[in-house]
Parts: structure tokens; sequence; C-alpha cells
């Protein structure tokens, strides 16, 4: 058990995507059955598609404008979007904007 400012938390770069990072806000490390995670993606960044086949995740908008395929599925998401994704379903993101 712990409690953490996520600003302290170390940023690494996602070398799979463009202009993102990822902080570990409750990693491997901590949590043994629940992990959270925390990206931030700069304008014109993106993550190809990908998807996970052992654990559903899920995602929160906090701000900017985000392009997310879901399947065969897009959506336009925003600040206060919740994103549920199942385990296997493809997904992929684009910053489209602040």
């Amino acid at each position: 058990m712990y409690v953490k400012k996520a600003d302290e938390i170390k940023k690494e770069i996602v070398e799979v995507a463009d202009k993102t990072e990822i902080q570990w806000l409750i990693g491997e490390d901590t949590g043994k059955e629940f992990l959270m995670r925390k990206f931030t993606m700069k304008p014109g960044g993106s993550m190809p598609k990908h998807y996970h086949n052992n654990y559903d995740h899920e995602q929160y908008v906090l701000r900017g404008k985000l392009r997310i395929g879901l399947n065969d599925e897009v959506f336009e998401v925003g600040p206060g979007h919740v994103i549920y994704i199942p385990e296997n379903v493809a997904h992929w993101y684009e910053s489209i904007g602040d």
C-alpha cells in the first residue's frame, strides 16, 4: 500500500508510439492484479493498433481530443470520456487536438 503524487512518478517514452509517454502509477511491483497507467500523448501523437490477450482495461480522458479505434469502430473522445476495452479487442489512438 502507498500514497504518491502522480507528478513524482517517472515518465517513460512509449517506444512503439509517436509522441507518447507512460507513467506506471500502480505497477506490477505494487499491484498483483491491478495496474494503473497514465499516458500523455502530445499533439500529433499516436499509438498503433494493438490488443491485449490477458486482461481488460480502461481509459479515462483528462484533457485533449483523441480519435480511438475499437475493432472496426472509430470514436472521437475528449475530457470526461470513459473507454472500456475488453481483452482481445484491437485498439489504436490518435491525438487530434489539445
